[in-house]
């Protein structure tokens, strides 16, 4: 994607400098996890991209980037054509695609809060960065878990996440 942010070549400034970070958000969004299975259908992703974005009403200015499996991200892709998707590869693919373009210094130059759509105890070093960075942080859980880990580090939204009835049969 010719849109996507190369974060390794931008060097972090200070906090609130030329970037206006002020009430800017950036969103790292673990599909898979927030539908419960890294082989949802299309409707299943719609429901769970449109409950984030019913929740958090992202603005133009936020980053969103999500990962997930190679026919989720596709239909991740087509229900939020603004947010970067990466494709996540064996085990613990997604997370490792959302934890290479979560760098702590540059989002703290650039944003004031960091939402973590997942539960994965994998984010925990993470988030626990982030917020001594002096982010916020906050996670939002769909149908898949969520570890002990995160939910000892900061607040945890339970999204509306309902599954079709085709899918839940």
């Amino acid at each position: 994607n010719t849109k996507d942010h190369n974060m390794e070549n931008i060097k972090p400034s200070a906090k609130h400098s030329s970037f206006q970070n002020l009430g800017r958000t950036a969103y790292f969004i673990d599909i898979d996890n927030l539908c419960g299975s890294g082989v949802a259908p299309k409707q299943m992703v719609e429901i769970s991209v449109g409950a984030l974005r019913a929740r958090y009403r992202p603005q133009s200015t936020d980053l969103v980037y999500c990962a997930a499996t190679a026919i989720a991200a596709y239909h991740c892709k087509a229900a939020w054509p603004g947010c970067s998707v990466r494709i996540g590869r064996g085990p613990d693919g997604a997370d490792l695609q959302l934890l290479n373009d979560a760098k702590p210094e540059w989002l703290a130059a650039r944003f004031d809060r960091v939402v973590i759509a997942s539960g994965d105890g994998i984010f925990a070093p993470l988030a626990e960065e982030l917020i001594k960075s002096g982010l916020k942080v906050e996670f939002a859980v769909g149908n898949g878990g969520v570890s002990k880990k995160i939910s000892q580090i900061g607040p945890v939204v339970r999204l509306p996440i309902s599954q079709p009835r085709a899918w839940a049969a």
